[in-house]
């Protein structure tokens, strides 16, 4: 029997809200609580987008992160 794997842990709506949070100055943990998922998964999506949000979240201009 395959594993089901890690359920979702949020969808996109609380990754937007998490990261306009950083943009705001908060840090990683504190803008996870602030969009009501836990401080570790706040961390991971920091990681994950190398400090800065997806572009499938539409909140950031593809060339700009390219030039960066």
């Amino acid at each position: 029997m395959r594993s089901p794997g890690r359920p979702p842990v949020a969808g996109c709506e609380e990754q937007q809200r998490f990261w306009k949070a950083v943009a705001r100055g908060l840090s990683s943990e504190d803008a996870a609580v602030s969009c009501g998922v836990s401080p570790p998964v706040g961390g991971r999506w920091f990681r994950e987008g190398g400090g800065m949000p997806p572009i499938s979240l539409g909140m950031v201009d593809p060339q700009a992160r390219a030039n960066s």
